[in-house]
Protein backbone atom coordinates (compact mmCIF):
# COMPACT_ATOMS: atom_id res chain seq x y z
CA UNK A 1 0.00 0.00 0.00
CA UNK A 2 1.19 3.62 -0.80
CA UNK A 3 1.06 6.35 1.71
CA UNK A 4 -1.26 9.29 0.73
CA UNK A 5 0.36 12.22 -0.47
CA UNK A 6 -0.01 15.03 2.37
CA UNK A 7 -0.88 18.63 1.71
CA UNK A 8 1.33 21.57 2.53
CA UNK A 9 -1.56 24.32 4.05
CA UNK A 10 -1.48 26.51 1.16
CA UNK A 11 -2.08 23.63 -1.10
CA UNK A 12 -4.93 22.90 1.28
CA UNK A 13 -6.08 25.97 1.04
CA UNK A 14 -5.95 26.15 -2.52
CA UNK A 15 -8.28 22.92 -3.35
CA UNK A 16 -10.26 23.99 -0.05
CA UNK A 17 -11.28 28.04 -2.04
CA UNK A 18 -11.39 25.98 -5.19
CA UNK A 19 -13.99 23.32 -3.66
CA UNK A 20 -16.12 25.97 -1.89
CA UNK A 21 -16.26 28.19 -5.30
CA UNK A 22 -17.39 25.26 -7.10
CA UNK A 23 -20.20 24.48 -4.28
CA UNK A 24 -20.87 28.13 -4.25
CA UNK A 25 -21.85 28.00 -8.07
CA UNK A 26 -24.10 25.43 -7.66
CA UNK A 27 -25.91 26.56 -4.86
CA UNK A 28 -26.70 29.69 -6.93
CA UNK A 29 -27.40 27.64 -10.22
CA UNK A 30 -29.92 25.10 -8.43
CA UNK A 31 -31.79 28.28 -7.04
CA UNK A 32 -31.99 30.78 -9.74
CA UNK A 33 -32.81 27.38 -12.03
CA UNK A 34 -36.05 27.11 -9.04
CA UNK A 35 -36.93 30.69 -9.31
CA UNK A 36 -37.35 30.36 -13.12
CA UNK A 37 -39.31 26.89 -12.91
CA UNK A 38 -41.64 29.26 -10.68
CA UNK A 39 -40.68 27.40 -7.35
CA UNK A 40 -39.80 29.30 -4.03
CA UNK A 41 -36.38 28.55 -2.17
CA UNK A 42 -36.35 27.91 1.73
CA UNK A 43 -33.65 29.22 3.71
CA UNK A 44 -32.96 29.54 7.30
CA UNK A 45 -33.43 32.68 8.96
CA UNK A 46 -33.79 33.53 12.74
CA UNK A 47 -34.48 30.55 14.11
CA UNK A 48 -36.72 29.63 11.57
CA UNK A 49 -37.14 27.85 7.90
CA UNK A 50 -38.89 30.57 5.65
CA UNK A 51 -39.61 30.76 1.58
CA UNK A 52 -38.23 33.50 -0.76
CA UNK A 53 -40.53 33.47 -3.37
CA UNK A 54 -39.28 33.26 -7.39
CA UNK A 55 -40.24 36.76 -7.74
CA UNK A 56 -37.78 38.10 -5.21
CA UNK A 57 -35.07 35.41 -6.38
CA UNK A 58 -35.34 36.75 -10.21
CA UNK A 59 -35.27 40.37 -8.62
CA UNK A 60 -31.97 39.80 -6.91
CA UNK A 61 -30.16 37.92 -9.99
CA UNK A 62 -31.68 40.88 -11.67
CA UNK A 63 -29.88 43.96 -8.90
CA UNK A 64 -26.06 41.38 -9.79
CA UNK A 65 -26.43 41.53 -13.06
CA UNK A 66 -25.88 38.15 -12.69
CA UNK A 67 -28.35 36.04 -15.15
CA UNK A 68 -25.67 34.32 -17.36
CA UNK A 69 -23.65 32.12 -14.54
CA UNK A 70 -25.79 32.51 -11.23
CA UNK A 71 -23.25 34.14 -9.50
CA UNK A 72 -23.71 37.12 -7.36
CA UNK A 73 -25.87 35.76 -4.47
CA UNK A 74 -24.01 35.14 -1.66
CA UNK A 75 -22.50 31.87 -0.18
CA UNK A 76 -25.53 29.88 0.44
CA UNK A 77 -29.02 29.41 0.00
CA UNK A 78 -29.08 31.52 3.91
CA UNK A 79 -28.25 34.73 2.03
CA UNK A 80 -31.65 35.04 0.08
CA UNK A 81 -33.31 35.96 3.29
CA UNK A 82 -34.59 39.37 4.07
CA UNK A 83 -37.25 41.13 6.59
CA UNK A 84 -39.80 40.49 3.61
CA UNK A 85 -39.87 36.96 2.82
CA UNK A 86 -42.80 35.14 3.55
CA UNK A 87 -43.52 32.10 5.35
CA UNK A 88 -44.84 28.73 3.78
CA UNK A 89 -48.00 29.14 2.88
CA UNK A 90 -48.33 32.90 2.49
Amino acid sequence: MSQAARLTNEEFRARFAMIEAAVQRAVRAAVLAHARAGNPVSTWRDGQVVWVQPEEILARFAKAGQFHDAAGLGTSPGVLATDQVGKPGQ
